[in-house]
């Protein structure tokens, strides 16, 4: 069989015509200190805070410490296999997380991937996990006590040992300064007792 030359142009003409030429650039750092699940790098001069980083070995981490000539990095993964001299590289991507009705009942890792076996969570809604929190002025007031059913629990209130003590007016100024001081008029009156652990109190009857 012979190749005529005419129909070798052709073929590489529609090679040509076809060819899309990709270029990826990435900005890569080197790690420079590793340990107790932290990591520095060198070389990422326009990492943003909050930025997921990936190592060589898949590890996704977290940009949080930005300094002059380094990054402080929260590993959020196994940080063994990572070495000083190994490259990690940005995602351009901020740290979110999934959100919507689909993660009930689910089992997820930081990153909010799934842990539990029952496959990926279908929802397209995320949401950043350096988010501002609405206003006190904006948030819906406490009208309803969650129960565990656990005592120690259940009994763990924000610290307030006096009715003028500070704790106990921000206390008031969140929850209400009647329904404070009902539940603190109640605990005397039922012979509570008081157990101080900083910034928060154990209230369980003297029976």
């Amino acid at each position: 069989m012979s190749i005529r030359p005419e129909e070798i142009s052709t073929l590489i003409k529609q090679q040509i015509e076809q060819y899309q030429s990709v270029a990826q650039v990435a900005e890569v750092g080197t790690v420079i200190y590793i340990g107790d699940g932290v990591a520095r790098a060198h070389g990422l001069m326009n990492v943003m805070a909050g930025e997921l980083l990936e190592f060589e070995n898949g590890t996704v981490g977290y940009a949080l410490n930005l300094e002059e000539d380094n990054v402080g990095i929260v590993i959020l993964g196994s940080f063994k296999e990572i070495k000083e001299g190994q490259q990690v590289k940005r995602t351009g991507r901020i740290m979110q997380v999934p959100v919507g009705e689909a993660l009930l009942g689910r089992v997820v890792n930081p990153l909010g991937l799934p842990l539990d076996g029952q496959g990926p969570i279908h929802t397209t809604e995320t949401r950043d996990v350096e988010s501002r929190a609405p206003g006190v002025i904006d948030r819906k007031s406490v009208h309803e006590p969650m129960q565990t059913g656990i005592k120690a629990i259940d009994a763990l209130m924000t610290n307030f040992h006096l009715p003028r003590s500070t704790l106990f007016m921000l206390v008031s100024a969140l929850m209400g300064l009647e329904i404070m001081q009902s539940v603190y008029k109640h605990a005397i009156e039922e012979g509570y007792r008081f157990y101080s652990y900083g910034d928060a109190s154990l209230l369980l009857p003297n029976r």
